[in-house]
């Protein structure tokens, strides 16, 4: 019989991590990108009698590996929480949430309130791991596969695989494929990373829901694949040397790089990358290099800086953000970013872990259909929507509401999100939906459709699971949020 590994979590920073797991809601963001290719080789550092680049060359290279390196370190914050010495939480094993995100998870912004989540870190350095996915065909369950970079590998899911359960075998750069005797014909997923971060999601409909889909997170499971097979397991891989912990969000100093070169080493990089890294490497930026901010001179270090605070810029405030009716356009790299570095570090800023586009669409908008900020504490809105206007996804779609930090506030009817499983909604006549979005009760008559906004500036996040292609191709128009005063 299988050893099949379980573990409840009670790490409080995990379970803030899995309460709000989610994508974000930027969308459409017209980023020029670099690099590129197919074939992967390893790093290796740069000629030692190449000349030293110019100020001006110092700073481009830092502005460049910056962005980068932006969604390795973000994920570094997660890493580290599995895998450093004493966290007291066990690697390709799966954590749970047994609970929908509620106003005080901060720690991710736009939280979903839609599932209940599940993460585990796959440490596929030794050998692959096998994830048994169980038979879910009454509602959305999904594990997600994230890369070092956050690159996302295939979907795991219950219907992809025929609404019945199966093992999947998640495997790392360099285990052999071509040695594995699959006499069991698993599907295989071979990761261009040796960590991999797998997020489970169960949807689920109200907190009374809450038990059912729990046995779905118990149900699916991790089991190494000398276990799995009854094999004898290779050797532990030798300990690590843990950078402390870093957050890029209130840290703008080098300490970024350090960070960085300790997450190179778990991806292999595609040829073209290693142009880049070539130029790195001339800051000691690379997996193997040390960066030392003092390796550098008062001129360097200044240039260095700026670099940094150019991708900074360039991170935070994106440019050319595509609106239509007020809403975000979603852009079909999202999830999926191949070479766009920067669409990827913008991402990795405003919300780790984005699906892809083919999974869930995210449609965002903190303006109204005239392109003025959404305010509750001055006005109230609707968002109507006709037989033909409703939210075209072949699983849910929900819509939540957030605050100017893109966090949940607490209202008086507990009510976050809503959607088509909201079983209380008050459809009219003729197939339309009116939702009201206000911060007061638009009356007992119609708090049925009632999305509670805060007393000030707020924004929603329209999330459509399974988005058909009219979402995908961008055909669908959502129509904008309208004054109701």
């Amino acid at each position: 019989m299988n050893k099949l590994l379980k573990f409840e979590c009670t790490s409080s920073r995990l379970l803030s991590y899995l309460k709000s797991l989610t994508a974000i809601g930027v969308c459409a963001l017209f980023i020029t990108a670099c690099g590129g290719g197919d074939s992967a080789t390893n790093y290796s550092s740069n000629d030692p009698g190449a000349d030293k680049p110019s100020l001006a060359e110092f700073q481009e290279i830092t502005e460049s590996a910056y962005v980068f390196g932006m969604p390795m370190v973000e994920h570094y914050k997660l890493v580290r929480v599995f895998l450093e010495p004493n966290s007291g939480l066990l690697s390709n094993v799966f954590s749970h949430s047994r609970a929908l995100a509620r106003p005080g998870a901060t720690l991710v912004v736009t939280p979903n309130n839609d599932t209940v989540s599940s993460a585990a870190l796959l440490d596929l350095r030794s050998e692959p791991v096998v994830i048994t996915v169980p038979n879910v065909a009454d509602r959305y369950y999904g594990v997600q596969l994230l890369d070092i970079v956050t690159e996302n590998l295939p979907i795991i899911a219950s219907e992809q695989q025929g609404s019945v359960a199966a093992d999947v075998l998640v495997a790392g750069p360099d285990w052999d494929v071509a040695s594995f005797d699959n006499v069991n014909q698993l599907q295989i997923i071979q990761a261009d990373s040796s960590i991999v971060l797998a997020l489970l999601r169960v949807s689920v409909s109200n907190e009374e829901d809450i038990p059912a889909a729990t046995v779905f997170q118990d149900e699916t499971l991790i089991t190494t694949l000398s276990d799995y097979i009854g094999s004898t397991p290779p050797s532990a891989v030798e300990a690590l040397d843990w950078p402390p912990e870093y957050n890029a969000k209130s840290d703008d100093s080098a300490d970024f790089f350090t960070v960085m070169n300790f997450m190179m080493q778990f991806h292999q990089f595609t040829n073209d990358e290693q142009l880049l890294f070539a130029e790195f490497s001339q800051l000691n930026i690379g997996s193997g290099l040390t960066y030392d901010h003092d390796d550098f001179s008062a001129s360097e270090q200044s240039v260095i800086q700026e670099g940094i605070d150019d991708a900074r810029v360039s991170i935070q405030f994106p440019s050319n953000l595509a609106r239509v009716n007020g809403w975000s356009v979603p852009n079909p790299a999202l999830g999926d970013f191949d070479d766009d570095y920067l669409f990827r570090a913008i991402i990795a800023w405003y919300g780790l872990y984005a699906l892809p586009i083919s999974e869930a669409s995210y449609i965002s908008a903190s303006v109204d259909v005239d392109s003025n900020l959404l305010d509750a504490s001055v006005n109230n809105y609707t968002l109507d929507l006709a037989p033909d206007e409703l939210p075209p996804a072949n699983y849910f779609w929900s819509l939540t509401m957030y605050n100017s930090q893109s966090q949940l506030i607490a209202n008086p009817i507990d009510r976050y999100s809503i959607g088509d499983r909201s079983d209380f909604l008050d459809y009219n006549d003729d197939g339309s939906l009116t939702l009201y979005v206000q911060s007061e009760s638009p009356g007992s008559s119609l708090e049925s459709n009632w999305l509670p906004a805060p007393d000030g500036q707020f924004r929603l996040t329209m999330r459509l699971y399974g988005p058909d292609e009219s979402v995908r191709d961008g055909s669908y128009i959502l129509p904008g949020v309208l004054l109701n005063n």
